[in-house]
């Protein structure tokens, strides 16, 4: 069963590099979701500037948090108002990351660019 954590509270977060977060990963781990609050008409105070843009790395580990090769997984986005191709906004900027073999941890860092950045994140783990 699927599990969704808020691991990131709705507060602006300014300009630098926050982490590295080590987590260990649940046996079975095979991946997680990351659902990242975006500026929406709605809610204007989230994301707003274009120039604002959030980076994600990911560094696996499969001896037990002792070493993390560097087989970076990563995203990066701007930040302001995006739409779908039917010109609806688009609230959450969903980020997947699937894991094969199964790492024992995982190593999180993020960038917040041209900050600040007022968002929140919620992880998802199959």
């Amino acid at each position: 069963m699927a599990t969704t954590t808020r691991d990131l509270p709705l507060a602006s977060r300014p300009t630098g590099v926050y982490g590295p977060f080590t987590k260990a990963t649940p046996n079975g781990f095979s991946g997680f979701k990351a659902h990242i609050a975006r500026c929406t008409s709605a809610d204007l105070t989230i994301w707003p500037d274009l120039a604002s843009r959030l980076k994600v790395m990911i560094l696996r580990s499969y001896d037990g948090g002792t070493t993390f090769p560097n087989e970076p997984m990563g995203w990066e986005q701007g930040g302001g108002i995006i739409k779908d191709k039917f010109g609806a906004e688009i609230a959450f900027s969903d980020l997947s990351f699937g894991c094969n073999p199964e790492p024992t941890h995982v190593r999180i860092t993020a960038e917040v660019i041209n900050g600040p950045i007022r968002t929140f994140v919620d992880l998802t783990v199959p």
